[in-house]
């Protein structure tokens, strides 16, 4: 009795359903360089996309239409949501699930990474010399001044 009230109470449809839509809503923006968090949003997707085919949660059939897949388009970084752009005009949801994995298999591939290590600050060899004056603070970079004849 005890497993058969917690499936009445945890294991509904509109339960689980909500569950999930609350996991993709709270889901936040994707950086550019965050690629692990693009790896979770693609095992989010492929999460929702079997419960879809499953049947048994009607209401994420609108995942199939523009207006279910664009809020979780606005979560992508800016350049997979121009790379979206460019796919079929309304695509399957399988077919958006796909395309989020393969951009963060690509982007989570050890031989991609790029070592930013090698980039330093450069120092300008005139630094800014700041005065502070009665009127507010003055800045000027250091000139050289040539004699004249």
């Amino acid at each position: 009795m005890a497993w058969m009230h917690l499936e009445e109470c945890y294991g509904s449809p509109q339960t689980i359903e909500k569950a999930l839509l609350d996991k993709l809503e709270m889901f936040p923006k994707i950086g550019n360089k965050d690629a692990l968090k693009l790896r979770e949003l693609g095992h989010l997707l492929r999460e929702l996309e079997s419960a879809k085919l499953e049947g048994y949660l009607p209401g994420l059939a609108y995942f199939d239409t523009s207006r279910g897949v664009n809020p979780i388009v606005e979560k992508l970084p800016y350049g997979l949501q121009e790379k979206w752009m460019t796919q079929v005009q309304f695509p399957l949801f399988s077919f958006f699930t796909d395309f989020v994995c393969r951009e963060a298999c690509t982007r989570n591939d050890p031989s991609f990474t790029l070592s930013s290590s090698g980039i330093t600050a450069v120092k300008p060899d005139n630094p800014v010399k700041r005065y502070t004056h009665s009127r507010g603070q003055v800045s000027s970079h250091k000139t050289e001044i040539t004699p004249t004849l």
